[in-house]
Parts: structure tokens; C-alpha cells; sequence
């Protein structure tokens, strides 16, 4: 099949299901129809966008018309109005902006079959970022939502970075291609030969040919890991200091060359800081507390600043971002 369909992950019956798939790939489509597949059964669904300016109702009157445009249910009257979904008059779905989730605690949903989350990662830049602890409100949400019911979770995005904040929430490691279960979870990293194919064949894609943008949009490439820096840990570096993030525990080895190396939750009985200010100690600082006084901090920043921090993994590099955005990196 050339366009990706919901259908495969969906055999898994896994709880919390990631698709990541290329631009233009058919999994938004796939996701609408499903939408669609749900209200003619009765029941009901919940779509989610980080921000609430995603789900304006002037941005979501046209939901529905590729879907139509292309052939189905094109005698179907669907259409958006004030926050919900309707089909031939009929509520079949709720927009739930994840920032304000807090809003919609008290709220009543009945009937959900399955609950969509689009775009669930993001290029940060300095506009776009997660939100502030976004795991925890998305729980805080999906409780609300399922009333402890097992109601299945649909998390769509695109190869920006193989590790997002979910991923190592759930210690979960995406694969090259192809489906991979863990513990309740699924994800699908979709690859199709046809459809990469056709694509780089674009007047556009020749025109980017080689580009790490072709590779993301086309061929479902991570385009913001890089790794150039991923490495282990020299034998002759010495554990120097740990920083408890929100995910995982990282600790610092210093090398002899005074390169940094970081990897996951390794032996060492050396300081230790936090990302989260809610789990400081005495013997635990907030590094937002003391990045202008800790020398190991200090160090760390030096090493940031001459490209000499290394890690062992994606999933160490993706967890070590929340130390530099914590530092003003």
C-alpha cells in the first residue's frame, strides 16, 4: 500500500499506539476516516493539539474537505462547529487543546472510542516548544478522558526527532522501520518504497536531493539528531557529576582530554542536580538555582560552548536538552 493506514498498528491492541511517518504520507487521512469510521458506529472520539490557537474553529471548518475531495463520504454531511465534530447533525468527536486541558477536567465524555493526539512532536524553535511538564498534562487529560476505561490513543507526528518527551516518559526506543510493541505501547515507524519512490521524483525533492530536508520528508529520516556526537564513554574518563531529569537520570563523565561524555543512570556517588524544580533536595539543587555557581555547571557550560559534550545515545541526547534549555542554551 502505498499511502499509510491506521490498520496494522491498530491489530496490535495496544493502548498507547505512535505513528511516525513522512510528510504527506496519508496517516492524517487515515486518522479522518477513522474519526469518521467511529461516529457511524455510534460512538465517540477525542482529538488533541498542543495549543488551543490549533483547534480555532476558523482553522478547523475545513477538517473534513480533502477527506471528501478524494472520494470519501462525500454524501456525508461533516462538519466542525464550536469545539466538536458532527456528522449528519450528529456530535461524533470534542477539539481538546492540551494547554488548557485543565478546563475540560470536570467535563463530561461519554461513549469514546479512541482519542487522537496530531502532531505530537514538534520542531522547537524559539516559538514552538513542548509545554512545561506536557507528560503530566497529557495524563491529566487522557484520565479525564477515559474515566478509567481503556480507551485506545492515537499519537501522529513526523521524524523531527527520533526522542520526544513521551518516548522517554515510556523508555521507549523507535525502530529503523516497521512496528515495535512495549509494554501497553505500539509505534510505527512507517517506511514504503513506493511512496519514497514517487516522492523524491518531485520536482522539489530533486531540487533538495540529499538535503537532511529530503531525507526527513521523504524517507522518514530524523532530521534534528545528529550523530556526530554519540559515542561511549572513554575508558579512561571519571564520573564528575548527575543531573535528575524529568525522564531519566543522566550522570557526566569527564575525560582526559576534558571532553564531556554523558550517559543513562551510570554508578558514580558524585553531586547531583535536578531539571525539575519540584524534585530539589538539599543535596539535589535546581540548576536553575545554581547554574552561576556550581563549578561543575560552570564546566558543563564551557564544554557546551567548545562542542566537547558528547552522549552515549538518542534517547541520552534527547534527555540532555532539558539540562541545556534549563542553562539558556
Amino acid at each position: 500500500m502505498k499511502y499509510y493506514d491506521l490498520k496494522n498498528i491498530k491489530k496490535k491492541n495496544k493502548l498507547f499506539n505512535f505513528v511516525i511517518s513522512p510528510r504527506s504520507s496519508g496517516k492524517t487521512i487515515s486518522m479522518k476516516k477513522e474519526m469518521v469510521e467511529i461516529g457511524k458506529h455510534g460512538k465517540k472520539f477525542v482529538y488533541i493539539r498542543r495549543r488551543g490557537k490549533e483547534i480555532e474553529s476558523k482553522k478547523m471548518d475545513d477538517f473534513f474537505t480533502k477527506l471528501q475531495k478524494i472520494g470519501f463520504y462525500e454524501n456525508d454531511d461533516l462538519s466542525f462547529k464550536k469545539g466538536s465534530f458532527f456528522l449528519n447533525g450528529n456530535k461524533i468527536g470534542d477539539a481538546v487543546a492540551l494547554s488548557t486541558a485543565n478546563n475540560v477536567r470536570s467535563a463530561d465524555f461519554t461513549d469514546i472510542e479512541a482519542v487522537f493526539f496530531e502532531e505530537f512532536i514538534i520542531k522547537k524553535d524559539g516559538i514552538h516548544d513542548y509545554l512545561t511538564d506536557e507528560v503530566f498534562k497529557f495524563f491529566e487529560l487522557y484520565e479525564t478522558i477515559s474515566r478509567d476505561t481503556d480507551v485506545p490513543v492515537f499519537f501522529l507526528g513526523n521524524m523531527i526527532h527520533a526522542f520526544n518527551p513521551y518516548f522517554l516518559f515510556l523508555d521507549i526506543i523507535p525502530p529503523e522501520s516497521g512496528i515495535k510493541t512495549w509494554k501497553d505501547c505500539a509505534i510505527e515507524v512507517w517506511k514504503n518504497k513506493s511512496f519514497i519512490d514517487d516522492k523524491k521524483k518531485t520536482r522539489f525533492h530533486k531540487l533538495i536531493s540529499g538535503s537532511a530536508y529530503s531525507e526527513y520528508s521523504a524517507s522518514n529520516q530524523s532530521y534534528e539528531d545528529n550523530d556526530a556526537y554519540i559515542r561511549p564513554i572513554p575508558a579512561n574518563a571519571k564520573p564528575a557529576f548527575k543531573v535528575l531529569t524529568s525522564s531519566i537520570t543522566l550522570t557526566f563523565f569527564v575525560g582526559r582530554d576534558g571532553s564531556v561524555t554523558v550517559g543513562e543512570n551510570l554508578p558514580g556517588n558524585v553531586p547531583r542536580f535536578t531539571t525539575v524544580k519540584e524534585k530539589s533536595q538539599p543535596d539535589v539543587p535546581f540548576v536553575k538555582h545554581v547554574r552561576t555557581t556550581s563549578p561543575y555547571l560552570e564546566y558543563y557550560i564551557s564544554c557546551v560552548k567548545m562542542n566537547r559534550v558528547y552522549t552515549t545515545s538518542r534517547k541520552v541526547d534527547a534527555a540532555k536538552k532539558e539540562l541545556d534549555k534549563a542553562l539558556y542554551f
